[in-house]
C-alpha cells in the first residue's frame, strides 16, 4: 500500500467512522480502494475497528516501507500490540495465566 492509498485509508475510515457514511456508499465512491484492499477496507468499515491498533499497525507499515523498521520488526511490534489489546486481557477475563 503506497502513501496515497494509506491516506485513502484514513479518508474512508474518518467518513465511515465520524460522517456515519453507510459502508454500502462508500463502496461506490472508493470501488478501486475496496477491490484493491477488501481485508483493509472491510475493516476500517467495521464499527468494532481500534483506532489505535489501525494507526499502529498503519505506522509500522509505512516505516517498513521507507526502510526504517524491517518487516520482521513490524510484524513482532503489531502482534505484541494484538496480543496486549485482545488476547491478554481474555485470558486475564477467564482467570487464565499467561
Amino acid at each position: 500500500m503506497d502513501k496515497e492509498s494509506v491516506s485513502e485509508l484514513f479518508v474512508i475510515r474518518k467518513k465511515f467512522r465520524d460522517d456515519k457514511i453507510p459502508k454500502e456508499e462508500l463502496l461506490k465512491t472508493h470501488s478501486t480502494f475496496a477491490e484493491k484492499f477488501e481485508q483493509s477496507f472491510n475493516m476500517i468499515c467495521n464499527p468494532t475497528c481500534d483506532d489505535n491498533t489501525l494507526n499502529k499497525i498503519m505506522n509500522a507499515h509505512l516505516l517498513v516501507q521507507n526502510g526504517k523498521m524491517s518487516q520482521h520488526d513490524a510484524s513482532v511490534a503489531v502482534g505484541q500490540t494484538l496480543v496486549d489489546t485482545y488476547v491478554k486481557p481474555t485470558l486475564d477475563n477467564a482467570g487464565m495465566k499467561y
